[in-house]
């Protein structure tokens, strides 16, 4: 992944990373307005300011500034342009689970890219949680441990 993302981003015109933090997301506790908060964010810290973007999925970016939009259900799949920004994000997504690896190696990241696995739950109630935690997702909520730490 790490090599086909590379190429994109030497061939491209331009790209960007929105990042949404962790307090943010859990201050929303809505996954879908988080992730066009990171939408937005990325496309509004374009050097290149687009004139129409391809989201994935049903809906719109909401307040884009008056960018013409079309949303694209499975548009990762029909879209070249999207595929490559998927691809990207996955990318940039997966070096940063690493990075937090290897601060919590105890939680797995590495492999489990956090999501709610057997292995990365039973560390949650072994080790507590951590402040880069989803504090709301319900496998999370249900469990009875340590402080966030």
């Amino acid at each position: 992944m790490k090599n086909i993302a590379n190429d994109i981003r030497k061939y491209v015109l331009d790209w960007n990373i929105g990042v949404v933090t962790i307090k943010e997301l859990n201050n929303t506790r809505n996954l879908e307005q988080s992730t066009f908060l990171a939408m937005r964010r990325a496309v509004l810290g374009c050097q290149i300011k687009p004139t129409v973007v391809f989201v994935d999925g049903p809906r719109m970016i909401p307040n884009l500034n008056n960018i013409k939009q079309f949303a694209v259900i499975d548009g990762d799949a029909k879209i070249y342009g999207i595929a490559c920004a998927s691809i990207i994000a996955k990318d940039f997504r997966d070096t940063h689970m690493k990075c937090l690896a290897e601060l919590h190696p105890q939680y797995l990241w590495a492999q489990n890219a956090g999501y709610g696995t057997k292995d990365h739950l039973e560390a949650i109630r072994e080790h507590g949680l951590t402040r880069y935690h989803r504090l709301w997702y319900k496998n999370v909520k249900e469990i009875k441990c340590q402080k966030v730490n």
